[in-house]
């Protein structure tokens, strides 16, 4: 691995080792650390506590001690209790284990071997009662009282002897030997107390230093017996010789080895996202910053991060990930609660979500979903003024909401949805839906493909050939997805994408439930955006002539035409004579298309509707066509959906009627109606295949021919 892969590399939550790594540039003090050690009187032993909060790298710190205790050949030994549980194990394995890393450092393996026999000792009933009464004394008495009811061996030392021996040994030596207790804060209080009875047991050995690396507060409130009135503190000044207390971080140099922690994270990451300068700034320092204590705060980030980023592929702005991954960390609370409340905080809500919420009752429901966001911080200033800037940064829709009064609307934040779709930012539901859960929602799919399609519409064959690899029925939803990037929309789009999009309407699925104006609205609304990117002039005449030749269905040629006689966008594409020109020749070409063509014809209606009202006094009235196919197409494409229901109920019906008027102006009248109609029913069953060949359901056909029979029997109207 290459030094440039290694610096990129994130670092665990794991004490540093090597001096190089020190970013918090503690080394030069660490070393005078050491020195001043030292320099104790040590000839009844020392303690020597280290004291900081979790997180500060108080291991770290001591393991820059370390190399100045290696230079003057001062053995380290650990000893971790958090590795074992109770006292009687504590005890056994700290003079099991402190034997055994003697027995591996040069000059201490007698030492190990007489500690061993010592804890031995101590572990067996002498050194066990003896202990608990305290004292030298007490040790001979126990044992003498032991010895004569046959519970100790007569032949091995006791303890005072052992002790003796250890002490005249250590004495002699010419060196100190120091002794690490690590992570004693993390056990459970009676567990502390433990450890720290330990210590004093065995901390007034000559040349024996104790360096405790701990946080504290947490140490003073295990050692404090409140019904003993025993007060921790005073138990630890008893103790501990000599404290050092960790310098705190200067905040300059956190903050730089978080962004080069943010930088490593990210490094090899292809898509991170979008990122924004400006906002990152903002979200930098009013949200993340406040939450990052130390360094281990920032290793933990760091690691979060990238399993964000790399798992999100670009879908959500980086600044949006980077600053909730920080309230995910380190205001659970807070971010447990996004979830219900997307709606509330995001524009580009769900209409159907508001009314599965409480549909007129929503803002309120809203309000309060804010109000327990907010609620969660329990009343921390630091953390209260974190989830407010959150709401600002990122949320503003929330933000505005919450800052409402009951009646007040003139505060509402008013933004398009659609640019924070398109930026990707968290401010739009779908986008915070897709961090949150991790899965493209169907929404959120239809913008990404509409993106995609955005791509290649510079080119028909490519545009073309991706719309058609989607199910037809996503269509519609794609295409209307291409309204919040309209702003991307180039001169050079206009051709390609008008006729491709137009060409789709023929093969857009039909049902009941969503007849052809339905489905075509977004197709329509895209195609009418695409040519105000056209300018005023002859060339536009010749483009668009050009288009229509190219546009299979006499539909998709009806909404161009449609759209070229009304001014899109403030702006009249053609003079009104062109107009009337391209409205004649498609008038015409429709009279003239043969029945076969017209029965696949969607909106077809619409079709017949326009040849109906355009044409001249001169030109003859318009006649449909006697065959059943041709009166079953009519009557699909005749169709609209309705709905009834309180929009603030689940319970809504939908249905669907027929342009009945509109039929009736076509055929000429109700007789000439009754008699098609009847004509369709005799030859229903022969025209199966061909109703099958247009993917009509048999069961919606025989719906389409009896919702007819209710408008003639005169049971339905127009306003059904």
């Amino acid at each position: 691995m290459s030094d440039g892969q290694k610096s990129a590399r994130i670092l665990g939550d794991n004490p540093i080792r090597d001096p190089r790594d020190d970013v918090l540039e503690r080394a030069s003090i660490a070393e005078g650390f050491a020195r001043h050690v030292l320099d104790l009187d040590v000839s009844e032993g020392a303690v020597v506590g280290v004291f900081g909060p979790w997180g500060s790298g108080k291991t770290s710190f001591v393991n820059l001690a370390r190399t100045a205790f290696d230079h003057e050949n001062v053995p380290v030994l650990d000893f971790n209790p958090w590795l074992f549980s109770g006292a009687d194990q504590l005890v056994g394995r700290f003079f099991a284990e402190l034997p055994a890393q003697m027995k591996e450092t040069k000059g201490l393996g007698e030492f190990g071997k007489a500690i061993a026999r010592y804890g031995d000792a101590l572990s067996g009933p002498a050194g066990v009662l003896a202990n608990f009464l305290g004292g030298p004394v007490a040790q001979k008495i126990v044992e003498a009282g032991l010895k004569s009811v046959g519970q100790i061996d007569h032949s091995s030392e006791s303890i005072v002897s052992l002790r003796k021996k250890i002490v005249g040994a250590l004495q002699d030596s010419d060196n100190p030997m120091i002794v690490v207790l690590d992570d004693v804060d993390r056990l459970s209080g009676p567990e502390i107390r433990e450890v720290f009875k330990l210590v004093r047991l065995t901390a007034n050995f000559p040349n024996v230093i104790y360096i405790v690396p701990c946080d504290r507060l947490r140490i003073e409130q295990a050692l404090s017996e409140k019904e003993y009135g025993l007060s921790g503190r005073d138990y630890l000044e008893k103790i501990v010789q000599w404290s050092f207390d960790l310098p705190s971080v200067p905040r300059h140099l956190l903050m730089q080895h978080l962004d080069q922690a943010i930088e490593n994270a990210l490094s090899d990451i292809e898509n991170a996202g979008p990122f924004y300068e400006d906002t990152w700034l903002d979200v930098r320092e009013e949200i993340i910053r406040p939450l990052i204590r130390n360094v281990r705060d920032i290793r933990r980030y760091a690691v979060a991060i990238k399993d964000t980023v790399g798992g999100l592929d670009g879908g959500v702005a980086r600044v949006d990930m980077l600053g909730l991954e920080a309230v995910r960390l380190f205001l659970p609370d807070v971010f447990w609660r996004l979830p219900n409340a997307i709606n509330a905080l995001t524009f580009g809500s769900n209409a159907h979500d508001d009314v599965l919420e409480g549909g007129i009752n929503s803002r309120a429901r809203h309000t309060e979903q804010i109000d327990r966001l907010v609620a969660s911080t329990e009343k921390e200033s630091a953390a209260l003024v974190v989830v407010n800037a959150m709401l600002h940064r990122l949320f503003p829709a929330g933000d505005s909401l919450r800052r409402m009064g009951e009646n007040d609307f003139s505060s509402q934040k008013e933004e398009d949805p659609s640019d924070h779709l398109a930026s990707r930012r968290v401010a739009h539901g779908h986008v915070l839906r897709l961090y949150l859960e991790r899965i493209v929602g169907p929404d959120l799919l239809d913008f990404n493909d509409a993106e995609e399609a955005l791509a290649r519409m510079a080119d028909r064959n490519d545009l073309e050939s991706f719309l058609r690899s989607l199910e037809p029925s996503r269509w519609p939803d794609v295409v209307s997805n291409l309204l919040h990037l309209e702003d991307r929309f180039r001169p050079e789009h206009v051709a390609p994408s008008v006729v491709v999009l137009l060409n789709l309407l023929p093969d857009i699925p039909e049902s009941l439930a969503s007849p052809y104006p339905v489905s075509a609205h977004g197709v329509r609304q895209v195609v009418g955006t695409m040519l105000s990117r056209i300018r005023n002039g002859l060339s536009e005449k010749a483009e668009l002539r050009e288009m229509l030749s190219e546009v299979k269905s006499l539909s998709g040629k009806l909404e161009l035409v449609n759209l070229i006689k009304h001014e899109v966008s403030g702006l009249r594409l053609v003079t009104t004579k062109a107009a009337a020109d391209f409205e004649s020749r498609l008038r015409e070409q429709i009279r003239t298309e043969c029945v076969s063509n017209l029965c696949r014809e969607v909106g077809l209606s619409r079709i017949l509707r326009f040849v109906m009202d355009t044409a001249s006094p001169s030109e003859e009235p318009l006649r449909v066509d006697e065959s059943s196919e041709l009166t079953f197409a009519l009557l699909w494409s005749a169709r609209r959906a309705t709905t009834t229901g309180s929009l603030d109920t689940r319970a809504q019906s939908h249905s669907v009627a027929l342009h009945w008027e509109l039929i009736l102006q076509l055929y000429g009248g109700e007789e000439i109606v009754a008699s098609r109609i009847e004509r369709l029913k005799a030859e229903f069953e022969n025209l199966q295949p061909w109703i099958k060949k247009r993917g009509i359901p048999p069961c919606d056909a025989r719906d389409l021919i009896k919702l007819a029979d209710t408008y003639l029997d005169g049971s339905r109207s127009e306003t059904d």
